[in-house]
């Protein structure tokens, strides 16, 4: 708290009018993925329906998760939709995209429930089922290795807007951000999702799938400026790996920081759109001294 003022918005957001709080961790089954997901998803839903405070201009809480398996976005997604009664938009960090379908894995005859959902389909299987708003879905800081070229043309029928690594070096941050925003816009509900692999291994070495020529974390934190204008109802930073992290724990300190940001945008989102209807109203006002 005492040295939590972002200097690049020039507030505290931890003290400003939200109240942010620690949610602790939810029990799971770790030997059972399937039932694991379901846990998450109860918890998920009966955190989003507490009451938030008088006062506060959301109906529902927001989610910040950290993790872990990418998987956890699924029962989250699951959750939104069934509070909030729609499909959401989708910002994605991620060297990979995440929409694989499951016949891409070698398990040929052998299907299950367990082997439809892995930190490489959630979003295939989101799609599927109706979580996300198609045309509003953006990957950005692709740079990792595909099987084949129909990986993409999957990921294209799905709607997604897939944003390179190496778009920084040819458009630029202030470019990136405006693919962003133009995709997604202000005021439709987005879920942010951040694999800690969109960041080069320099950055952030402990994670499972790391892949060289990712973004730097202040590249990243850059971009990410675009979410104090858009409307983010959950995030989560995930496929955080300790026991491959460096002895200083980079990864895990790029991480909390990057959760520092999503927190501080978000805060930052409701602070501008107070200060916009302020100055509507006052429009009119000078315009009527104005003839007078």
């Amino acid at each position: 708290m005492g040295r939590s003022f972002n200097p690049r918005l020039h507030f505290n957001p931890y003290q400003s009018w939200a109240h942010v709080l620690d949610c602790g961790d939810i029990p799971v089954v770790p030997n059972d993925p399937v039932l694991a997901l379901q846990q998450m998803e109860k918890a998920f839903v009966e955190l989003l329906t507490h009451e938030t405070p008088q006062g506060s201009p959301w109906k529902h809480p927001r989610l910040v998760l950290l993790g872990g398996d990418h998987s956890i976005v699924l029962p989250m997604l699951r959750a939104i939709k069934t509070v909030l009664k729609e499909p959401v938009a989708l910002l994605h960090f991620d060297a990979h995209i995440d929409t694989m379908t499951p016949d891409s894995y070698p398990r040929n005859a052998w299907k299950s429930e367990a082997s439809e959902i892995n930190h490489g389909t959630i979003f295939w299987q989101a799609s599927q089922e109706e979580l996300l708003l198609p045309g509003y879905l953006v990957h950005a800081g692709v740079h990792g290795r595909i099987s084949t070229l129909e990986d993409f043309a999957s990921d294209d029928s799905l709607g997604f807007l897939r944003i390179s690594v190496e778009e920084i070096d040819d458009l630029g941050v202030s470019a990136i951000i405006e693919k962003i925003y133009s995709t997604i816009g202000r005021d439709v509900p987005v879920y942010v999702s951040v694999d800690i692999d969109v960041l080069d291994p320099a950055f952030a070495p402990g994670t499972g799938a790391p892949e060289t020529g990712g973004w730097s974390s202040r590249e990243l934190i850059r971009i990410m400026t675009v979410l104090s204008r858009l409307n983010v109802v959950g995030a989560d930073i995930v496929e955080v790996v300790p026991a491959y992290d460096s002895t200083g724990g980079d990864t895990a300190f790029a991480a909390a920081n990057i959760a520092y940001e999503i927190i501080s945008t978000m805060v930052s989102y409701v602070l501008e759109g107070s200060r916009s209807m302020q100055s509507q109203e006052q429009q009119p006002i000078a315009a009527f001294k104005s003839e007078l």
